[in-house]
């Protein structure tokens, strides 16, 4: 007769709570870091107008005062500062990173504007190391770009080229490119390299004609199609190439000219008569009103970086 057999004593499902209580690595104590992680102090609707006064400061970048969108920069970067310090999940801490990185970048512009380069240097810095840490090439793009400017202005040109190069390995889809080769055009023009400068050009034009036409041209991160000839313009200028210029300069000349004959700047927009299309997000006005979105009300006479 076979026997069937059976075990003295049918083993138990654990108790969970006991494998929580015990720190166990059970699925329970997976499920609540997962909720922990999905806590925060920050909401959807504040990110979203953190990004929303980012973008109108970049885009009062061109006619703002310097003295007044360094106030703003420095209390955005205070405010993501905090946001920082407190609970956040890890999706909200990128996007917060992302958020210090762009407005570093802003106010290193700001800061060389203002004549201070070690501050505009050590903002620079820190936007690359965001872009480094968030995983973020534009950034990243944007950061060398700006450090190709200090060099150009400076006439360390091997070192522009280098940030260019850099610059151009962070990022390849996006309109930092076409700035990028619009710098490396005006420094080989510098040093009288004709055929960098043609190819320079040619590029940064191939990689404007892939680009969409952008909604808000005058955003200090977006670059504004019709400024390419002025670009050319430049460069051969500076080349000693009084033909090519010319023919970019009678472009130029049409872009900066209004239909009643006024004279617009083919780089800097015009300060609207109207006040700005949308009010300050509500955070920007919770403890103290206007504490750093932008109020293009007192412009100043020309920007600070026209075109280059």
């Amino acid at each position: 007769m076979r026997m069937l057999w059976l075990p003295e004593k049918c083993a138990q499902p654990e108790d969970p709570s006991t494998l929580i209580a015990q720190g166990g690595a059970g699925i329970w104590d997976i499920a609540e870091m997962l909720r922990r992680t999905e806590m925060s102090s920050i909401n959807s609707a504040a990110l979203e107008s953190i990004e929303e006064g980012i973008d109108q400061l970049a885009r009062a970048y061109p006619y703002a005062n310097a003295d007044y969108l360094h106030e703003r920069t420095r209390n955005g970067l205070n405010y993501v500062t905090k946001q920082l310090e407190g609970r956040v999940t890890l999706r909200q801490h990128r996007e917060l990173l992302v958020d210090a990185g762009w407005l570093f970048l802003l106010n290193a512009c700001v800061q060389y504007d203002r004549g201070q380069r070690e501050a505009a240097n050590l903002s620079k810095a820190a936007a690359l190391r965001i872009g480094e840490e968030a995983g973020h090439g534009e950034i990243k793009a944007w950061a060398w770009e700006i450090e190709a400017w200090f060099a150009l202005t400076q006439s360390r040109w091997q070192d522009m080229l280098n940030a260019v190069e850099a610059g151009h390995m962070a990022d390849q889809t996006h309109s930092v490119g076409v700035q990028l080769y619009a710098h490396k055009a005006r420094a080989a023009a510098r040093m009288g390299d004709a055929r960098l400068v043609r190819d320079s050009l040619d590029a940064g034009r191939a990689r404007l004609d892939r680009l969409p036409r952008p909604d808000h041209p005058e955003h200090h991160f977006i670059i504004d199609p019709d400024k390419w000839d002025f670009y050319e313009m430049d460069a051969y200028r500076l080349l000693g190439d009084d033909e090519r210029a010319a023919a970019h300069a009678r472009s130029v000349i049409r872009i900066s000219t209004g239909p009643d004959g006024t004279e617009i700047s083919p780089c800097a927009p015009q300060k609207p008569a109207s006040p700005s299309e949308s009010p300050p997000p509500a955070w920007a006005r919770s403890k103290k009103p206007s504490a750093w979105a932008p109020q293009p009300s007192k412009p100043t006479a020309s920007p600070s970086r026209p075109c280059f």
